[in-house]
């Protein structure tokens, strides 16, 4: 009958067959069981086995430090080899500590409105292809973010399409510093259907044909206000208010229109001139009194604050900017 040898065994079986396979090397290089010798001997013996068994830990369903932990503990009268398995086990833990929390220090989390996913997409991988520091980006809706960040969210900066949410950061001192204003976005009036113009989209609100208007959650999502308060000056809200369609962000309301879903919704210019959306059905811009100021903000948390003005200092540099007017935001 065939047995698989534990771990613990195969480690201890391959230590026991180098020592009797190079036992002549090994000679001269103690003079006592626990004393250890200056030999040069030593570093290379131990940098082969430390191979022969690093390859058997790979074929092992334990992790390579329990594998050479063992290997080190079933050694008996056999120091010099021991120390090195101890030590070379020991050096592997702190490398992999060591570059796990560098590249934490190293890394951004940048929270960002919908209404400007594909500029901080673009923006953040442009920044780390140039300082070679990792960009996670989280998108929701302004109201959610902040709300997250209340109660205490990993995020280190935060792109709002509302100044008021930052400001309430600040006044809370979620914030490192005052939180600056980095574009103006401009909300748009979109639809898929064909053969529309964009002059037209107005007066299609109120058309038969239109059963769902999409827009975000005036609650949580800026540019859902903004669409609220176009209708209300329009004197529509009240009409078209059984056919308003409420998505928890400007990404939901996008999906909602792009899958036909609603026939028209309230979107931005930017998440018009990027991904699936772009080049995609009939768009017309709302006047400047419905334009949205965005801001960004530096979370006060235990990350270098270095690193994240670094991310700032970029957003407005020369090569930021081009991003900026890329997804249709003005400075």
């Amino acid at each position: 009958m065939h047995h698989k040898l534990g771990f613990t065994n195969r480690a201890s079986l391959i230590i026991r067959g180098f020592l009797k396979e190079h036992n002549s090397r090994l000679k001269g290089t103690c003079d006592q069981p626990n004393e250890i010798k200056s030999n040069d001997k030593i570093p290379r013996l131990g940098l082969f086995l430390f191979l022969r068994l690093f390859l058997a830990s790979m074929g092992s369903r334990h992790s390579p430090f329990m594998f050479f932990k063992s290997a080190a503990a079933s050694l008996r009268g056999h120091d010099v080899i021991r120390c090195l398995l101890i030590t070379v086990w020991l050096v592997m833990v702190i490398m992999v500590v060591g570059c796990s929390s560098s590249s934490s220090n190293r890394k951004l989390i940048v929270a960002t409105a919908a209404s400007s996913q594909f500029y901080a997409m673009e923006l953040s991988e442009a920044f780390t292809a140039k300082y070679e520091i990792a960009v996670d980006v989280v998108v929701s809706s302004s109201g959610r973010i902040t709300t997250q960040l209340l109660n205490g969210a990993p995020f280190d900066v935060f792109l709002s399409a509302d100044s008021s949410y930052t400001n309430i950061l600040f006044a809370q001192e979620i914030t490192a510093a005052p939180p600056e204003v980095f574009g103006t976005g401009i909300p748009v009036i979109w639809a898929m259907r064909k053969g529309v113009a964009g002059d037209s989209l107005i007066s299609l609100l109120s058309d038969e044909t239109i059963r769902h208007i999409a827009i975000a959650n005036p609650k949580n999502a800026p540019y859902g206000k903004k669409a609220l308060q176009f209708l209300e000056a329009g004197q529509l809200a009240e009409t078209l208010s059984e056919k308003l369609v409420y998505g928890e962000s400007l990404a939901q309301v996008n999906e909602y229109v792009l899958q036909q879903n609603a026939e028209i919704g309230f979107s931005s210019k930017s998440s018009m001139l990027a991904g699936a959306l772009l080049n995609h059905g009939t768009y017309l811009e709302l006047g400047s009194d419905y334009a949205v100021p965005h801001s960004v903000a530096i979370i006060a948390n235990e990350k270098d604050d270095e690193l994240k003005k670094q991310f700032l200092s970029f957003m407005s540099s020369e090569e930021g900017v081009v991003f900026l007017e890329k997804y249709g935001f003005t400075k």
